[in-house]
């Protein structure tokens, strides 16, 4: 801007000086001839005025072009009418050829320059032919008497004009530089300008794919260690799922989500993180719920798609009015807790069949974006896996403690002295006392399957002692003993249970800690924990649960005093703490249920 300015400033002093040679013009003639030449006033002064415009219109090379144009032409038109009164004038034109030479310069200039060249050949023709100028005035003025009166204001103006037409095109030259100073810095700087452009949005762009793969980059480590967190609890849906929620909500930032899962064509809410109660029941879809929601929720469902409504943005989908959507919000918003978006993620099994939605709430930041329902989708799959695979698991459960409950059935109808559910009996309170000691689930589910087959080597036992009414030979007490030994034989072979250990803890239920136990004596920390755990169910229920033939031999007083009695003895003294406190939480169950 500031070239431009000091560009208009060179222009504006060659037009002063060019008006001041209009004006010398004038006062000239009047003073060597004594009168005003009114057409020569009226040419200055219209020359003077079209020399102007270009400053009432953009600065531009045109413009430029325009006024070396207009004061060549005016200069050559002011000789010509100057040299009428005097030949001495004919030298002025000599300025016009000035600017002819500066607009030569330019590309594409011919158009101002060739009506110049021929206005000024024009000009000198009339001259040479007007009067016989040349033969007479011009012969008369220098070579006449009066030669000497004309010759020295002759050779002055002639050197006048000369120094000045070497100074005006210095400057002019001058100007032509600047100008194109001005006009390649302001190229350089507009080129600058578009290229830093380029650049900041090329960098914008770059760093958002950057930012983008770095949160995709987070969020697959995420994954990855969601996944190996889900393989922990595999045996566990529940945790898992609740686990889903959690980490779903922590990865889309959320302020919370709903799991609904499809059971036989009703929608059941039974895992949610941070949202109210009412809001998780009016998700519930049944032929008595909302016909809004319900529409909705089951459309997302039936066509596997992901449902993406936010008023803040505007965004709806296609498939439903603007009026629908904002109903829906409106209608699950609950109090304080106002919803204003929402994501429909479907939970899709490896067959394709749809297990249930996620329902996730409100987005902290600007909203969900791509990246937010790709992780969403990921992890519907990955739920939805989960469930099937659950499901399938439960099957298998279900199918293996038939299993072993027919084993446990078998030996009860054996041994007439063994309380009915006995077995079953003892693994569930033993896979209770092993939870209530901090053990894991998985290692909980095998003491359980122990508990149930603690006594399967009675299978081994002849039924003549095991039917035997009155009491027992020393003999046959000991072949009874032996029921441990056979039952971890029979358990080994196959091998499920051997990979488990479980028959490790069939083995030594009947062990003490006092090391009178059999069929090894161990003693101590010798014996599996898992071992005394089973041997600590066993004794209660078969001492507190009524026997076929005899219901009133049953004492569960007796049971307890004797645990309690055998702490350190028989069994680890935190087993029988933990024992009392599972007997403790049963009792408050019961009590609480009425």
């Amino acid at each position: 801007m500031q070239d431009v300015i000091k560009l208009k400033k060179k222009l504006l002093f060659f037009d002063y000086l060019f008006f001041i040679v209009v004006i010398i013009f004038n006062i000239i003639l009047y003073v060597k001839f004594k009168t005003i030449d009114f057409i020569f006033v009226s040419v200055s002064l219209v020359v003077l005025f079209f020399s102007t415009i270009p400053y009432f219109r953009d600065f531009s090379v045109e413009n430029f072009k325009l006024t070396f144009f207009i004061q060549a032409l005016g200069l050559i038109v002011l000789s010509f009418l100057a040299s009428l009164k005097s030949p001495l004038f004919l030298f002025v034109v000599l300025l016009s050829s000035i600017y002819i030479s500066v607009l030569s310069i330019f590309k594409d200039s011919y158009k101002y320059i060739i009506p110049l060249v021929v206005l000024s050949f024009i000009s000198l023709s009339l001259l040479f032919l007007y009067g016989d100028l040349f033969n007479v005035q011009v012969a008369k003025k220098l070579f006449n008497v009066g030669f000497l009166n004309d010759y020295p204001l002759f050779l002055i103006f002639s050197l006048v004009l000369v120094l000045f037409g070497i100074y005006l095109a210095n400057e002019i030259r001058s100007f032509i530089m600047d100008y194109y100073k001005s006009q390649v810095m302001s190229i350089v700087h507009s080129k600058i300008e578009e290229i830093n452009k380029i650049a900041q949005e090329k960098a914008k762009e770059a760093e958002e794919k950057h930012r983008e793969s770095v949160i995709m980059k987070e969020k697959q480590e995420k994954i990855f260690e969601i996944n190996a967190n889900l393989a922990r609890k595999v045996r566990n849906i529940k945790a898992q799922l609740q686990y889903i929620a959690t980490e779903l909500k922590e990865m889309l930032y959320a302020t919370g989500v709903v799991i609904l899962l499809d059971k036989s064509g009703l929608v059941s809410a039974d895992y949610y993180i941070d949202v109210p109660l009412p809001v998780v029941e009016m998700l519930k879809v049944s032929p008595r719920s909302n016909e809004n929601i319900r529409k909705i929720i089951s459309y997302a469902m039936k066509n596997k798609e992901i449902v993406h409504i936010d008023k803040r943005r505007n965004i709806f989908p296609q498939q439903f009015s603007m009026e629908e959507c904002a109903k829906f919000l409106q209608e699950i918003s609950k109090l304080t807790f106002e919803v204003y978006e929402i994501l429909l993620i479907p939970i899709i099994n490896s067959f394709g069949d749809v297990m249930g939605l996620f329902v996730v709430f409100n987005s902290k930041y600007e909203g969900f974006g791509d990246i937010d329902k790709k992780l969403g989708e990921l992890m519907g799959v990955q739920a939805g896996i989960i469930i099937h695979n659950s499901i399938l698991i439960k099957r298998l459960e279900d199918t293996f403690y038939e299993t072993i409950n027919a084993f446990s059935s078998a030996i009860e109808a054996k041994d007439k002295y063994t309380p009915v559910l006995h077995t079953y009996r003892v693994g569930e309170l033993a896979y209770k006392v092993a939870l209530e000691m901090g053990l894991s689930e998985e290692e909980a589910e095998r003491i359980k399957i122990a508990g149930i087959l603690h006594d399967v080597g009675k299978l081994a036992i002849p039924d003549s002692i095991l039917a035997k009414q009155g009491p027992l030979t020393e003999e046959e007490r000991e072949i009874i003993k032996t029921h441990s030994e056979e039952g971890s034989k029979i358990l080994s072979k196959i091998s499920f249970f051997r990979e488990k250990g479980i028959h490790i803890y069939v083995l030594y239920h009947h062990e003490r800690v006092d090391g009178k136990g059999y069929p090894k004596g161990l003693r101590g920390r010798e014996i599996p924990l898992a071992a005394n755990i089973i041997s600590i169910a066993d004794t209660y229920d078969a001492i507190s649960t009524p026997r076929p033939y005899n219901k009133h031999y049953a004492s569960e007083q007796k049971a307890i005093e004797i645990i309690k009695n055998e702490r350190g003895r028989q069994f680890f003294e935190e087993v029988v703490d933990a024992f009392f406190r599972v007997l403790e939480k049963e009792k408050m169950k019961k009590r609480a249920t009425g």
